[in-house]
């Protein structure tokens, strides 16, 4: 356990779960009784860490919601399993735990949701200290000491919660709601154009998503979490319904310690640690709105339920590092901003193309791999993205050295795909170069760069890993095949 987290641990105060009546011998309704009580404990005091400690046993109950708002709890469940019993059909009502969700604003409910979204924003510089909202009176909506994330770059066009390429998670210094300045006590990370196309997503919450915009995450309808740390516990499948399996609780950090359950999914949070923890049954996942997620000294196993891939998705994460684990399924359509993986073992199935995929459609800044096992089942290589030359870009219209496409379903797919720092080849005349820019202009999408003059219809390639670096170490177990395909 690193030292800040001894520190966190050490300054908690402890509660047992059995003094507000919740107990393994109980029905469902007895024990929501408890939580209830349980919960209207820990929320009255939001600065405490609490300790709450559960008995071995058996835990059953309807409201899953007993650790929402809670800002932060450790649950130290050696010993005890958890599962949700609710005929509820909605997934979020259904999984061991519902923490809430950032872009809800219905408060402590069960689903069905109303949605809400951030406040636009002019464009921001990387390493700048503060952002203007548009609406100069918007900035009156934060606090000092508040949680915000900003977020823009609309990367899929549907889907819930929206995938926003360029993400990040602050805490506000000053607010002034005459200038629409909002001051944070670090420095911004990423870039944020005001020119990024605005998507109103058509399967998730209806509202537009891609311009920068700041949103506050401590509001009457909602509070993040600072902190849920799982120590120990099986989280299990709802016993109504066998598809609500996966452990998900959004909040500031996120740690899973010797915890267990069929899956997980990683989503809205800004740090998760998950050590010496097992989910066997069905696929995990990273999804969007994460900066980082650790996984170490750990394991997935996903079958019977999802056998062609162990772990999936991460196209909405900036950092995933896998570490001293194994994953009994492919690293599967991956696609993290930065994948680092060190002593890992996969062993995927044998109708897996590869070890590790990529998802090729979104793009990866650096794949980082060393001393990892890709057991060959009969697979073509160990790691594979997009093959050779790459995907296809058709200039439109030029004007300068920019390259020019009408907004439409075609360029829409090459802006989420593409990057900025991304090279562009065009392999038949030579003319190459790297993205410096991607942005909307009325109805016309703009890419920017320091390739010579395209003309119209030339072909750029593009591949959707910038960078990858084999750390040494990598080996084939069984049949020998590449480790990498290549290029790039």
């Amino acid at each position: 356990m690193p030292g800040p987290l001894l520190g966190i641990y050490a300054n908690s105060t402890i509660l047992l779960a059995s003094n507000y009546g919740i107990a393994p011998g109980n029905s469902a309704t007895v024990n929501d009784t408890g939580f209830a009580a349980l919960h209207t404990a820990m929320i009255a005091s939001p600065g405490t860490i609490w300790h709450v400690i559960f008995s071995p046993g058996a835990y059953t109950y309807t409201n899953n919601r007993w650790l929402w708002d809670i800002q932060n709890v450790i649950i130290d469940a050696y010993g005890a399993s958890f599962q949700c019993t609710s005929t509820d059909p909605y997934f979020v009502n259904g999984i061991p735990l519902n923490t809430g969700d950032y872009f809800t604003n219905s408060g402590d409910v069960p689903a069905p949701y109303t949605y809400t979204t951030g406040y636009l924003i002019n464009t921001a510089a990387s390493g700048a200290s503060s952002v203007t909202t548009i609406t100069p009176a918007d900035a009156g909506n934060f606090t000092v000491g508040m949680p915000v994330v900003i977020y823009g770059y609309d990367q899929q066009g549907s889907g819930y919660p929206p995938n926003m390429r360029y993400f990040e998670y602050k805490n506000v210094l000053t607010a002034n709601a005459g200038t629409g300045v909002v001051t944070f006590t670090d420095q911004l990370q990423n870039f944020y154009d005001s020119r990024w196309w605005d998507t109103t997503y058509p399967d998730g919450d209806h509202l537009a998503h891609g311009a920068p915009r700041i949103l506050p995450l401590q509001r009457a309808d909602y509070n993040q979490p600072n902190l849920i740390w799982l120590k120990g516990g099986s989280f299990l499948p709802n016993s109504n319904n066998s598809a609500f399996n996966t452990l998900q609780t959004p909040a500031n950090l996120v740690i899973y310690e010797d915890a267990s359950a069929a899956a997980f999914n990683v989503v809205e949070t800004n740090k998760v640690i998950i050590e010496r923890s097992n989910f066997a049954g069905d696929q995990s996942t990273c999804d969007k709105l994460v900066d980082s997620m650790l996984f170490e000294n750990s394991s997935i196993n996903p079958n019977p339920g999802y056998p062609a891939g162990a772990l999936t998705d991460c196209a909405g994460t900036n950092n995933v590092f896998l570490s001293h684990s194994k994953f009994y399924g492919a690293l599967y359509q991956i696609g993290p901003r930065h994948l680092m993986l060190n002593d890992v073992d996969v062993i995927p199935a044998s109708t897996s193309y590869s070890g590790i995929g990529t998802a090729v459609s979104f793009p990866i800044s650096s794949a980082s791999i060393g001393n990892t096992r890709i057991y060959n089942t009969g697979q073509a290589y160990g790691f594979t993205n997009v093959a050779s030359p790459g995907n296809a870009l058709t200039v439109g219209s030029v004007s300068g050295t920019n390259i020019q496409m009408t907004w439409n379903s075609t360029s829409q797919a090459i802006a989420y795909g593409i990057d900025y720092g991304m090279t562009l080849t065009n392999t038949t005349t030579g003319n190459t170069g790297v993205i410096s820019g991607i942005y909307l202009s009325g109805g016309t999408l703009v890419i920017t760069g320091t390739w010579g003059t395209p003309s119209p219809g030339d072909v750029m390639y593009y591949y959707d890993v910038i960078n990858k670096y084999d750390q040494g170490g990598n080996v084939i177990v069984g049949t020998q095949v590449p480790f990498w395909r290549v290029p790039p």
